[in-house]
């Protein structure tokens, strides 16, 4: 019968550090962030193309 070998203590999830989550603190987005957050939001909302044409003819008319 073989011997079981001792495993190595797994390393901390991120956000726990090395605590286990018991004194780390929420992080919350600045402004900054959310700003974008909300600007990546809502360009997935603006719809899908069914073609590329359709896709770059919007992106004409956006920037010209």
């Amino acid at each position: 019968m073989q011997k079981a070998r001792k495993r190595k203590p797994l390393p901390p999830r991120a956000g726990e550090g090395g605590d286990g989550g018991k004194n780390s603190a929420m992080k919350v987005p600045n402004a900054e962030t959310r700003a974008a957050m909300a600007e990546a939001e809502e360009m997935t909302r603006s719809g899908r193309f069914a073609m590329a044409a359709e896709l770059f003819d919007d992106l004409g008319k956006k920037r010209g």
